[in-house]
C-alpha cells in the first residue's frame, strides 16, 4: 500500500509530506504491535551528517529510540519528525 497519502479534516486527499511513508510504516507497526520496523533509505545507515553535503559523513553504528527522536526533532531528514508520536500508546 502507498503510505504517503492522507486526508484533511474536510476529507480532501493530500500527502503526508517528507518521509510520509516512513511515518505510515511506524503508525501501522504500532497498530499491529509489531516488534520492529525496517525502513529502506538511499543511504547505508543513519549518518552523522548529510552525505550529500559532507563527503566525510560516516555511519552511526547504533542509535537508541530517544537519540533517533532527538535527531528528527532537530531536523535530521532520515526519519519523519512525527515518528515518535506514532509509537506512543
Amino acid at each position: 500500500m502507498q503510505g504517503f497519502i492522507g486526508a484533511t479534516d474536510e476529507n480532501e486527499s493530500t500527502t503526508l509530506g517528507r518521509e510520509g511513508s516512513d511515518y505510515t510504516a511506524a503508525v501501522f507497526a504500532n497498530m499491529l504491535d509489531a516488534e520492529n520496523v525496517t525502513i529502506w533509505k538511499d543511504v547505508e545507515s543513519v549518518m552523522n551528517a548529510d552525505p550529500k553535503q559532507f563527503t566525510d559523513a560516516i555511519p552511526i553504528a547504533e542509535l537508541n529510540y530517544k537519540e533517533t527522536v532527538e535527531m528528527a526533532y532537530y531536523g535530521a531528514q532520515v526519519i519523519h519528525p512525527k515518528f515518535h508520536l506514532s509509537l506512543v500508546k
